[in-house]
């Protein structure tokens, strides 16, 4: 019989990281139940539930009401196939793993604005931003739920916001809600995605569960031997793919992108860059969630002058082509951004399905 993993998701967005967990279960021969996931984002749920929840197979769990207490709302597990548009400090999730026999995983990438050097023309809020204060609802659904172990994402800057105080609060919080906690940086183009991406991934074990080779875990993620290029990666999109629609453009900015080689960039007047030319033979620079009034990235096809498509971004996140995303371009552009590239979950999953499933093989 498969070892189970009952996994969820908070800030689930499009779906990156429950894809990677899905395919790290496959490479691994576990079985992974999909229990729910939430995101105040409704195209991102849309995504989500058409991407994600129809894998599910029939997760055997107690339906559980899950309460919103400032609307009165209550949410049963299985309606829409446990994929939530709500607003995450009004969700209570008591009881929702209860009736799961195997490892408990809560994965959550919690919102990285306020960490983010690009955000609000480099002004980092930290802790004190709008988003930033909302790791501690992470914090509250692990009081909650109590899984055994939980997976995190969030941008380099995290580790530097507020003079370094921001990260130290947030492992309190967690360590407070009674996990040990590691984390590493990582370059995502070093586990297989086409991009350079830096992002400092967490793990988290109920204390009891936590021993000395939990530390070592992130020394066992694979990296590749080479890096995949923009060029490798944009290869051969099939006609007629979704999400696929190229933007037009004006002569004036054809012929402003027509005079940037590959590789280099216009800045703004605040120093960073309006708009980048990939290099066809090294990886994309950081596919992002901002940019233009249309929700387009300044990203720059390397053989073409025009912006990339929402397509070409999901293929620089290691999206397959047929994860298709919903909404207008400006939603889908803002999803492919936000997301966790799935092949760099996948990786970074894989050392703590194994550890976990041979910790509970032992009790």
């Amino acid at each position: 019989m498969k070892p189970t993993i009952f996994y969820s998701e908070l800030f689930c967005g499009a779906g990156g990281m429950s894809l990677g967990a899905k395919w790290a279960a496959q490479e691994l021969g576990f079985d992974l139940r999909h229990v729910f996931a939430v995101d105040n984002n409704a195209a991102a749920t849309d995504t989500y539930q058409r991407n994600i929840a129809p894998l599910d197979n029939g997760s055997k769990i107690r339906a559980v009401p899950m309460r919103f207490h400032d609307t009165g709302i209550e949410y049963t597990q299985g309606a829409n196939n446990g994929v939530l548009f709500a607003d995450i400090r009004n969700a209570r999730f008591r009881g929702l793993f209860d009736g799961a026999i195997g490892v408990k995983i809560l994965a959550f990438g919690f919102p990285c604005n306020d960490f983010s050097v690009i955000n609000k023309q480099g002004r980092k809020e930290g802790i004190n931003g709008e988003f930033g204060s909302l790791y501690k609802e992470a914090a509250r659904a692990l009081r909650e739920l109590k899984p055994d172990y939980f997976v995190a994402e969030n941008v380099e800057g995290i580790l530097s916001a507020n003079g370094g105080k921001a990260l130290a609060e947030i492992l309190s919080e967690f360590r407070a809600a009674g996990y040990d906690v590691t984390y590493k940086l990582f370059n995502c183009a070093d586990l297989g995605v086409p991009q350079n991406r830096k992002r400092v991934f967490f793990y988290g074990a109920q204390e009891v569960l936590s021993d000395l080779e939990f530390h070592t875990l992130f020394n066992r993620v694979s990296r590749v031997k080479r890096r995949i290029t923009a060029g490798e990666a944009l290869a051969d999109i099939p006609a007629g793919a979704a999400n696929h629609e190229k933007k037009k453009h004006r002569k004036e900015t054809i012929a402003a992108f027509a005079s940037l080689p590959q590789g280099a960039s216009v800045k703004s007047s605040g120093g960073f860059a309006r708009y980048v030319r990939q290099s066809g033979d090294l990886p994309s620079p950081t596919i992002r969630a901002m940019g233009k009034r249309n929700g387009e990235a300044p990203l720059i096809h390397y053989g073409e002058d025009r912006y990339l498509t929402n397509r070409e971004k999901a293929r620089i996140q290691s999206f397959p082509d047929d994860f298709v995303f919903c909404g207008n371009r400006a939603e889908v552009a803002t999803q492919i951004g936000m997301a966790v590239p799935p092949i760099a979950a996948c990786e970074i999953m894989k050392p703590l399905f194994e550890y976990a499933v041979k910790k509970r093989k032992k009790q």
